[in-house]
């Protein structure tokens, strides 16, 4: 048994001793098992191959933390769309544009190009 005291188990440092993306898998686990009702989520979806992020993000964020406020910062650009609200920072942080996917494409700022330019930039 690797997880001795279940979800309690210490990771990392002096405890058992996983991979990143494992490490990410067990702590969105312990947010879903948390009953908290505001969840932040910080870039869960970089330590794991493609597959895994889809699947994360469709049955976990948009499943099981459905009825839930989910913060959500992540660089995995191709999950904006699927998201009721986004919030696009600058480099230092500022709000750049605020809405739902459709809102922010109608106010000229186009995701989609941003999008374009982060697909190509992952060949």
């Amino acid at each position: 048994k690797l997880f001795t005291k279940g979800i309690n188990t210490t990771i990392g440092e002096r405890g058992v001793n996983v991979s990143g993306g494992q490490k990410a898998r067990i702590s969105l686990a312990r947010a879903v098992y948390s009953n908290a009702d505001i969840i932040l989520l910080d870039d869960p979806l970089s330590a794991v191959d493609p597959e895994v992020a889809n699947k994360i993000f469709h049955e976990c964020v948009m499943g099981a933390l459905k009825d839930k406020i989910v913060i959500l910062v992540t660089h995995q650009l191709q999950f904006l769309r699927h998201c009721p609200q986004i919030l696009l920072l600058s480099e230092d942080g500022e709000v750049l544009k605020q809405g739902s996917y459709e809102e922010i494409n109608q106010t000229g700022f186009n995701i989609n190009d941003i999008l374009d330019s982060y697909n190509q930039a992952m060949k």
